[in-house]
């Protein structure tokens, strides 16, 4: 059995100008306040269901690494090995899946934080099953700080292929019960 938590960066601070290139301007862009309180709140919800990742892979986008550093907080740094990439910046579905094709058979869970569009049609190509409703919720959208736990009957990450995953949780900071 394997895991792939899929979450996107919490959200971003569009008010942050930073010169130069558009591109270089848009992979520099902070966290929002908003983000900065989203995060943690997600963090505490992976926590409380014991969503331990062996190994991260985030975006080198300033948002990514910003929110894998909320993160972080609530976990143990000791039993995971974090992987910077610059290619999981504007990677589309294809992209996604070999990065995770490429993960070591000794890792059981896995983490990718990065980006929309290519997480959303990551989450959508590979998950086939799980409850109807959190699907649903799914194809509608990935918002920011949202998580997707897809659980495969598979002995290496290489075997990965499309429609093959059970949706076991879908979390949003919206969507997150109120106390």
């Amino acid at each position: 059995m394997r895991t792939l938590t899929l979450m996107r960066h919490a959200k971003s601070d569009w008010t942050a100008s930073v010169p130069g290139d558009a591109a270089v301007a848009d992979k520099a862009r902070p966290l929002s306040r908003r983000g900065k309180r989203d995060a943690p709140m997600m963090a505490a919800w992976m926590t409380a269901r014991d969503l331990d990742p062996e190994l991260i892979i985030c975006s080198t986008a300033v948002r990514t690494r910003q929110t894998l550093g909320l993160l972080q907080k609530t976990v143990d740094p000791e039993r995971q090995i974090i992987q910077l990439r610059d290619d999981l910046y504007l990677a589309d579905a294809d992209d996604l899946v070999e990065i995770i094709r490429s993960v070591s058979r000794k890792v059981r869970h896995v983490m990718v934080l990065g980006h929309d569009p290519g997480l959303h049609d990551t989450a959508l190509l590979l998950i086939g099953a799980g409850e109807a409703q959190l699907r649903h919720a799914l194809t509608l959208k990935f918002p920011t700080a949202g998580v997707a736990v897809i659980d495969f009957d598979l002995d290496r990450w290489s075997n990965l292929s499309p429609g093959t995953g059970t949706l076991r949780h879908f979390m949003a900071p919206k969507r997150l019960p109120q106390d």
